[in-house]
């Protein structure tokens, strides 16, 4: 089974890191072996990369972007519900709505993969997964982090004012240590990778010493930071649709709505955000 992450820009100006797991679901994380990354703008493109390993019932896509956006302005209930458990340690999702980018780049790359004819259904994964369809849900990997790994705070691995370059790296560093022990076998693929086009393989060579030992820190920073950064939540997404394919603990933020029907494509017609967690985080947040 194929577990896609992609970590969408909200402008296509911006680039959406995309990352291909593949395993068993009746093996564990420690199974899971490494496809391949890239970077993209442009829907097409991402289509174009991921449309082999769209097959109904054989794929699970996590996708950190707003997907199911009903409100023409202010925040989703699912955002809400992400606040109220998480934002005393710093984790809030950026509202979104029809009238802003955050709100609008997901449902219409949605909408780009049904006219390309994926039957694709942003219903809550539930074991088993149809087989005609291919699902889809939507993820947030700061709060994944939170409730997987139970820190304390968010890790400050984005650049932004008053972070400094040193500070985002060592988080950085943090992130892809629990990653390694994670996926130890996914590392091995990836690195396997580095000098054959690979960005995330490419990538990673400059922080290895660093991850897997007491080295300096890598002087990255800039365009090239931000890439690695961006296949790195793509990363993750991948693992979040492997953790939940294969039936392990999950947290849910969703409305009271969930089960209603969609107008349309027999979709979800509540938003929602789901993440991977730890055994003692596993349950359903709801209004």
């Amino acid at each position: 089974m194929y577990f896609i992450g992609v970590d969408l820009a909200f402008s296509s100006r911006n680039d959406t890191g995309v990352v291909v797991l593949e395993g068993a679901l009746e093996s564990d994380f420690t199974g899971l072996r490494y496809i391949g990354a890239g970077l993209f703008k442009q829907d097409d493109e991402i289509a174009d990369f991921i449309l082999p390993y769209l097959r109904t019932g054989e794929c699970l896509l996590a996708i950190d972007a707003p997907l199911i956006v009903n409100n023409d302005f202010g925040m989703r209930t699912c955002e809400r519900l992400v606040a109220k458990a998480f934002g005393h340690r710093n984790c809030a999702a950026y509202p979104s709505n029809r009238n802003n980018m955050a709100g609008t780049r997901g449902p219409q790359f949605i909408r780009y993969l049904l006219t390309q004819g994926v039957p694709i259904k942003l219903d809550i994964p539930t074991l088993p997964m149809r087989c005609g369809a291919v699902h889809a849900f939507e993820t947030y990997p700061h709060a994944g982090h939170l409730a997987l790994f139970d820190l304390p705070t968010v890790w400050k691995y984005k650049k932004k004012s008053g972070r400094s370059w040193d500070l985002c790296r060592s988080e950085m560093v943090n992130y892809w240590r629990k990653l390694w022990d994670l996926m130890p076998s996914v590392m091995d693929g990836i690195l396997a990778c580095a000098h054959m086009g690979d960005p995330l393989g490419a990538h990673l060579v400059d922080w290895l010493s660093v991850i897997r030992a007491a080295g300096p820190l890598p002087e990255v920073r800039g365009v090239r930071y931000k890439a690695f950064e961006d296949l790195t939540d793509a990363l993750f997404c991948a693992y979040s649709a492997a953790h939940i394919a294969m039936g392990a603990p999950r947290l849910l933020f969703c409305g009271a709505n969930q089960d209603a029907p969609c107008d349309g494509h027999a979709e979800m017609v509540q938003d929602y955000i789901l993440v991977p967690a730890s055994s003692a985080r596993s349950h359903q947040s709801s209004q």
